[in-house]
């Protein structure tokens, strides 16, 4: 019993060592990450992937593709900045390029049905997400009405627009590192 104890205790104090370091690291390559507020300008990246969320080919049309872009160094585009609103529990994302275009109408980020597999466009009805921490400044993002749901961000191998289309995807330990996102804010 007394073995036990000590390795549960180890396995315990294992975890715990590659939490912080987990946590230690994210500070590192994302000291700027925030818990979004409301009204504010965010660069979304997936952490996993490391890709921006990205309205695809700057096509500001109704089922235009959002997908996630690769960082590549530079700062991001307008169709990399995305306005979060609070919704009280929910939220929206609006692409800044369709808000410069378009006003204050259209630009959300949103999905035809609630379901795995569906991609993720643009578009210019309100469509509610919910942000779920997973850890400190990390989200989950997630279509409201179907939480067990998470966008999640293309392969490594995704490098044409047309490959890198977020998508829905059941939420699971597995593909833990290409549904987790930061909002990282910026300016316009």
């Amino acid at each position: 019993m007394e073995f036990a104890n000590k390795v549960s205790g180890s396995m315990f104090g294992a975890i715990v060592d590659l939490a912080r370091q987990d946590v230690k690291k994210l500070d590192e390559d994302y000291p700027d990450r925030k818990r979004p507020r409301d009204g504010a300008l965010y660069k979304i990246v997936n952490i996993g992937r490391k890709r921006y969320f990205n309205l695809g080919n700057c096509d500001t049309k109704d089922g235009a593709p959002v997908i996630g872009w690769p960082i590549d160094g530079r700062q991001p585009a307008t169709n990399e900045k995305w306005k979060f609103t609070d919704k009280g529990g929910k939220c929206t994302l609006q692409c800044l390029l369709t808000l410069q275009q378009r006003g204050q109408k259209g630009g959300y980020a949103k999905v035809l049905q609630r379901s795995a597999g569906t991609k993720a466009t643009h578009g210019s009805t309100t469509f509610e997400w919910v942000l779920e921490e997973t850890r400190d400044k990390v989200f989950f993002i997630k279509p409201a009405g179907a939480e067990h749901l998470c966008l999640t961000a293309a392969s490594d191998q995704a490098n044409t627009w047309q490959l890198a289309q977020l998508t829905l995807a059941n939420q699971n330990e597995a593909a833990r590192q290409k549904q987790e996102w930061i909002f990282v804010e910026c300016s316009a």
